[in-house]
């Protein structure tokens, strides 16, 4: 059961990604740093 969970989740994560530059991926990484500090106050 966890292996089946496992493979769709990452089935939908390479389907999420699909498209997105390197570039676009570390600055969308940034943004969700910085979201994430200014939730943590």
């Amino acid at each position: 059961m966890i292996n089946k969970i496992n493979d769709l989740t990452s089935v939908v994560l390479e389907q999420s990604f699909e498209g997105i530059t390197p570039l676009q991926l570390e600055k969308m990484m940034e943004s969700l740093k910085l979201l994430l500090k200014n939730l943590s106050r």
